[in-house]
C-alpha cells in the first residue's frame, strides 16, 4: 500500500495549517487565557430607527409634601374637613391619555387607600383603558364643576355631596371620580357634567367610558370599591368608593 506524506511540497501548497493535513488535534480544547476572558461583550445593537419603546406602568405614593399642603388649605382642604392632611397620600401613577400616549398622573387619597389605587390603576394601564387627565382638585379651584368639565379624574376634595348638605365621600379621601364627560352623573334629566349628555346613552364602544364587567369594574372590585353606575335611585358612572356611597 503506497503512503502519502505531507511533507511533499506539492502536498504542502494544498495543506492549510496542520488541521488541513492531519485533522483537528486530539485532546481537550484548550481554555480562553484571563485576558481573553476578560474582553468586554459587544452592546447589542439599537433598535431600528423610528422603532418605539413600550412604556411601563409605574407608581409611587407619598405624604403630601409642604408646598402641596400649602396650595390645597383653604382650597380643597380646611380646618373641620373630617380628615387631616396628615391622612392623606399624594399618588403618583401611569396612565394611558386619548390619544395613546403615556402619561403622569396624581391623585390625593386616603394613605390606606394607596396600595390598592396602585394595583388598579396598574390594571388599567395594561388594558389600555385611557384617562383624559388626572390632577388633583385644587387645580382646578376645588371646584368640581370645574373639575368635571375639564374631564379630569380626582379623588380628595372636601366638599358636600352632590345635591346634598352632608360631606362626600371625596372629603375622606375614600372615593374617586374617573372621566366625568365619558361617565357623567344621571338624576333624572340632570346630567353632571352637562357635557355628558351625549353619554347618557351607554356605548361600550366609547373610548374612556365605563361599563359593568369591563376592566375598570372589575378592577375596583377586586380591592373591595362599588360603583356608582350600579345605583338605583340614580346613576354616577364616574364615581367609584371604598364604602360603596
Amino acid at each position: 500500500m503506497r503512503r502519502f506524506r505531507c511533507h511533499s511540497a506539492a502536498v504542502l501548497s494544498t495543506c492549510v495549517g496542520l488541521t488541513a493535513c492531519f485533522g483537528p488535534p486530539s485532546g481537550p480544547t484548550p481554555k480562553p487565557t484571563p485576558m481573553e476572558s476578560a474582553k468586554p461583550k459587544p452592546p447589542p445593537p439599537p433598535p431600528p430607527p423610528g422603532q418605539r419603546i413600550k412604556p411601563t406602568f409605574s407608581a409611587s405614593s407619598t405624604a403630601i409634601p409642604d408646598d402641596l399642603r400649602a396650595k390645597m388649605t383653604g382650597v380643597t382642604w380646611r380646618e373641620g374637613c373630617p380628615v387631616h392632611l396628615d391622612q392623606l397620600s399624594l399618588i403618583t401613577v401611569s396612565h394611558w391619555d386619548f390619544d395613546g400616549k403615556a402619561q403622569t398622573g396624581h391623585l390625593i387619597a386616603a394613605s390606606t387607600h394607596a396600595p390598592g389605587l396602585e394595583k388598579v390603576f396598574e390594571k388599567l394601564f395594561e388594558a389600555g383603558f385611557p384617562i383624559a387627565q388626572m390632577r388633583p382638585a385644587h387645580e382646578h379651584d376645588g371646584s368640581d364643576d370645574k373639575s368635571m368639565a375639564a374631564n379630569n379624574t380626582s379623588a380628595f376634595n372636601c366638599r358636600k355631596k352632590t345635591g346634598g348638605s352632608s360631606y362626600s365621600e371625596h372629603s375622606y379621601g375614600h372615593a374617586i371620580d374617573i372621566n366625568p364627560i365619558q361617565n357623567p352623573y344621571v338624576k333624572g334629566v340632570r346630567v353632571l357634567p352637562p357635557e355628558g349628555k351625549p353619554h347618557v346613552d351607554r356605548n361600550a364602544d366609547t373610548p374612556g367610558l365605563i361599563m359593568a364587567g369591563d376592566p375598570v369594574v372589575t378592577a375596583f372590585a377586586e380591592i373591595g370599591w362599588k360603583w356608582g353606575g350600579n345605583w338605583r335611585s340614580l346613576k354616577d358612572y364616574q364615581h367609584f368608593s371604598a364604602t360603596g356611597k
